[in-house]
């Protein structure tokens, strides 16, 4: 065999190497994501909104409970009534030391709301009840492994450091409210996390999922009421609880994908 045919067939051979390595690259590139697994590494943020219980809300509605409102400009009387909605932006992260099991860490800005039910037509009074932010822990169970799709429950504990605001729509209706009402509120939270999540090609993920937290409140003052009838706030209880229950969404990446 001459000197050309040797070159003639070491380029044939490695031609087609090289095509067979490109083809495996843009195989891999059509592979389906492989989801959870034992050693996969997940980061991303979440947006959730829902509404909110309690022993606290009970004792913010009863506080305005038979309260009317005046409105001078348009000679209208409204019954005082209110609405709590609760809010949460949180940034995660997240290591499978094992097969469906991972521990998750989270940093949460969490907020209840309060707001008056005049409606459309007229001024509303609105407040925070509550801001806190939050850092909770969590072992998480992945239903499935290495699938594009998955269900993950995570019952986590936390803490919580924020300011605890009573009757913030009631302070602002009327004057003759004059007991410190705001105060800070630090306590050990907890609650479940479940959530559906979808894989997708280049390790991007989104999730839908609902999250329940419990968060513990102290009262520093009593707060009084002496129109239409003489009241405590919460029945003069120094404690109370807030249970928020939101519908988030998440969105991250997967670095092990």
């Amino acid at each position: 065999m001459n000197l050309r045919r040797i070159i003639t067939v070491v380029v044939f051979l490695s031609s087609g190497a090289l095509y067979s390595a490109d083809r495996s690259v843009f195989e891999d590139l059509d592979k389906p994501p492989e989801g959870a697994y034992a050693g996969q590494i997940f980061a991303g943020a979440s947006l959730g909104m829902g509404l909110v219980s309690g022993s606290i809300i009970k004792a913010e509605k009863d506080f305005v409970s038979g309260t009317t409102y005046s409105f001078e400009d348009s000679e209208v009387t409204k019954k005082v009534e209110l609405q709590h909605y609760s809010f949460a932006f949180s940034m995660f992260g997240e290591y499978m030391p094992l097969d469906h099991f991972g521990v998750k860490g989270k940093l949460a800005r969490a907020m209840v709301a309060q707001k008056s039910t005049f409606g459309a037509d007229y001024p509303n009074e609105q407040g925070f009840l509550l801001k806190t932010w939050n850092i909770t822990f969590a072992p998480v169970y992945h239903v499935t492994v290495r699938r594009e799709w998955d269900v993950t429950i995570a019952p986590f504990l936390g803490y919580s450091i924020g300011t605890f605001n009573a009757i913030p729509v009631a302070k602002g209706l009327f004057d003759s409210i004059d007991s410190k009402t705001s105060q800070s509120n630090n306590s050990f939270i907890f609650g479940i996390e479940v959530s559906g999540v979808l894989y997708f090609s280049g390790g991007f993920f989104l999730s839908l999922g609902a999250e329940w937290t419990r968060y513990n409140i102290s009262i520093d003052n009593d707060i009084n009421r002496t129109s239409p009838s003489a009241l405590t706030y919460n029945n003069g209880s120094k404690s109370g609880n807030i249970d928020t229950f939101i519908i988030q969404v998440s969105a991250g990446y997967a670095f092990r994908n």
